[in-house]
């Protein structure tokens, strides 16, 4: 295990929120329960291997495997092998999800590490560029300028998360046998209580439907949404005055409402919308132009 900020293996423990980080000697066998590290993932809007915006909030329902690592890092580097194997065991359940995040350097420096040697993982972007640039965007569209604000500070470190978004299980130490220990803890983590978000209900979504505008790009853009017919509410955006195509939202519940869309020429969005707030979030232009990160007031109903 590297801890990055040291350079000798860090046996600090570090403790927020009620989750815990458990580093050093002080994690024992890798089927132990941790029972002190359960806590609520945060959701964040990843780049997928398919070069598309992604929310976590989207994965509800299915238990993930999330795991922290860099090229850099000589325990994350012995233990990809065995972590593959794992991700081939498992390939095609639609239950579980693995989702591997670059760590202390940009995703294409870890791609090509993991090309080089051939090992075929799910690699999500998470916006790391270096040790000085640390960042996560939340889905709301706010930033993590520091992993240790996630209590991620030792590497390879992995969190297993049940499907209703609770960490169950904190990881912070080598683990060559996760050709066994990865299904397991995924099947634990299926097994947790679960019940999904209930659908709002068309009175609870009165204060969604209208227009909301604001810059994208520094162009002036709109989002506009409206009823669906079968209840679903519907979201196009677009130049003022030219929104082409409405389709329906990803999830809506009376609380929040995702909304999510793939464009043309590699360009998606992630919007989340959230009563008495503006719509924030993120939206990908294609490679060369980048991320950014915009915010819609509402202007009008419908």
């Amino acid at each position: 295990m590297i801890d990055p900020t040291t350079t000798r293996p860090s046996r600090r423990a570090v403790l927020a929120g009620g989750a815990a980080a458990i580093l050093g000697s002080a994690l024992a066998a890798p089927g132990t329960a941790l029972a002190q590290a359960e806590f609520r993932m945060w959701d964040f809007t990843l780049i997928d291997p398919d070069h598309q915006l992604v929310s976590t909030a989207e994965w509800r329902g299915k238990a993930l495997f999330v795991h922290f690592f860099g090229s850099w890092c000589p325990p994350c580097r012995r233990e990809i092998p065995a972590l593959a194997k794992a991700v081939q065991a498992m390939a095609g359940r639609d239950d579980v999800r693995f989702v591997f995040l670059n760590a202390l350097e940009p995703a294409a420096k870890t791609t090509r590490w993991l090309d080089e040697i051939d090992a075929k993982i799910p690699l999500y972007d998470s916006l790391n560029r270096s040790r000085e640039e640390q960042r996560m965007l939340r889905l709301d569209g706010t930033r993590v300028h520091n992993f240790r604000d996630l209590h991620v500070s030792i590497y390879p470190t992995t969190w297993v998360v049940d499907r209703a978004g609770m960490v169950r299980r904190v990881i912070a130490k080598e683990q060559n046998a996760w050709e066994k220990w990865a299904p397991t803890f995924l099947e634990e983590a299926l097994k947790a209580p679960y019940t999904p978000a209930a659908m709002a209900k068309p009175e609870e979504l009165e204060w969604l439907y209208g227009t909301w505008r604001g810059m994208l790009d520094d162009i002036p853009q709109e989002v506009r949404i409206v009823r669906g017919t079968d209840g679903v509410p519907q979201w196009g955006m677009g130049r003022p005055g030219e929104i082409r195509g409405m389709r329906p939202v990803k999830s809506a519940t009376k609380d929040e409402v995702l909304l999510a869309a793939s464009f043309n020429s590699g360009n998606s969005t992630r919007l989340l919308a959230r009563p008495g707030k503006p719509i924030t979030g993120a939206y990908l232009f294609d490679r060369k132009r980048g991320l950014v990160t915009p915010s819609f007031e509402k202007i009008g109903g419908v």
